[in-house]
């Protein structure tokens, strides 16, 4: 493996900067960074590359998301119909109780919901262990108190959106709890089990106290047309956000896409395989506590107003943000943040994609290693473009402007 030292590739960007106006980079740079490796192979100091080298084996070093594609099927003539009537339910199903505008779900299966319920809830409450798949056929559902969808006990839940339909939930500004130790739910979705969603339909969600989707376990997006606006969080899966495909537009007063398990390293990554990704946040945009895992999709993300925003050196507003690591082997990423573009504790490994960046700070950070295998990089401002202990690169077009 090639290794290089960072003062050397901190000097050869800096004489490059010099000799280029504007401070632009051409793709000449990965010649010069190159060489400098080869060179100093021998002498450098061996730094251990903390991001996997692809993102098979990123995947590999976390738990298995909890998918089965069956789940995704339904057979809409057996699924047992539930009616919201504006301020009431009707349904003929055992192993339901409706009490008023709450219909509680205690049984697994299929059921499929229509109509609008003005101020309402939707609890699922099985022990069970197959899943219950919610099939929204052209929703509205809303609540001033509470999450209007709320998974509070179940092994697996999946939320299927039905062809061609468009569906709403709108949670509570001001959530009532039974007491002052309970602060659950607090999002308009809200799971404490496995969570997927899926569909060709659309989902709209308001989270006006907290955050838009949350599952306590792991959370599976496989397509569908998502937009989220929450106070806080966007998206979040606590053990895992997997997202296979979708259109999928997230505007939130925190973190976009979040996952955050501290307790098992195991857990609290994010994978996304494909789609088209637009998230605004008052954060981070994309943030895991472990690994950022992408093969592919399309992704706009802007974080605090963008490259020329003024923050808090206590906030954090990055692009991509993988605390263990971020290793990417495709996409297309047009990225304005406030904060640092790319960024891991640990390491980067990028192994192709098109990367159009305006950062307030770096455009890629790693506090440990970054390795650019191929690609293109386009950096219109940063501070600084590149930075790691040790800077890999090996091939790939690059532009980079940094102050």
């Amino acid at each position: 493996m090639k290794k290089s030292i960072a003062l050397l590739i901190l000097l050869i960007f800096a004489l490059v900067l010099t000799a280029c106006s504007g401070g632009a980079v051409t793709s000449a740079v990965s010649q010069v960074v190159n060489s400098v490796s080869s060179s100093s192979a021998e002498s450098a100091t061996t730094v251990v590359n903390t991001a996997p080298a692809s993102a098979v084996d990123a995947l590999a070093e976390n738990e298995t998301a909890n998918e089965d594609q069956a789940d995704y099927t339904w057979d809409s003539a057996a699924a047992i119909p539930i009616t919201l009537n504006g301020d009431s339910i009707s349904t003929d199903a055992t192993g339901v109780t409706v009490n008023g505008s709450t219909v509680t779900i205690a049984k697994a299966g299929a059921y499929s919901l229509s109509g609008s319920l003005a101020d309402g809830q939707v609890i699922v409450d099985t022990q069970d262990e197959a899943a219950v798949q919610l099939v929204l056929n052209g929703v509205d559902l809303s609540s001033s108190t509470s999450s209007p969808i709320y998974v509070s006990n179940a092994k697996k839940v999946v939320i299927l959106l039905a062809d061609g339909s468009t569906n709403n939930v709108s949670d509570a500004t001001d959530y009532v709890y039974p007491s002052a130790e309970i602060d659950e739910p607090n999002a308009a979705i809200f799971s404490s089990a496995d969570l997927s969603i899926a569909g060709s339909g659309a989902l709209t969600v308001i989270g006006n106290a907290y955050d838009g989707i949350t599952s306590k376990d792991g959370l599976i997006i496989a397509s569908g047309t998502i937009t989220v606006s929450a106070v806080d969080d966007g998206i979040r899966g606590k053990d895992y956000v997997v997202i296979e495909d979708g259109t999928i537009n997230v505007d939130a007063g925190g973190d976009g896409i979040k996952s955050d398990n501290a307790e098992d390293a195991t857990r609290g990554y994010i994978s996304i395989a494909a789609g088209a990704i637009t998230v605004n946040a008052g954060g981070d945009a994309i943030t895991a506590q472990s690994d950022v895992i992408i093969t592919g999709g399309d992704f706009t993300l802007t974080t605090a107003g963008g490259s020329n925003a003024d923050i808090t050196e206590t906030l954090s507003a990055k692009g991509i943000k993988g605390v263990t690591s971020v290793v990417i082997d495709s996409g297309s990423f047009n990225i304005n943040v406030a904060d640092d573009a790319l960024h891991s504790n640990g390491g980067i490994t990028v192994n192709n994609g098109t990367f159009n960046i305006a950062t307030g700070d770096d455009g890629m950070h790693a506090d440990s290693t970054l390795t650019i295998n191929d690609g293109t990089v386009n950096i219109t401002e940063s501070y600084e473009g590149l930075e790691s202990a040790v800077i890999t690169i090996n091939a790939g077009d690059f532009q980079i402007t940094s102050s």
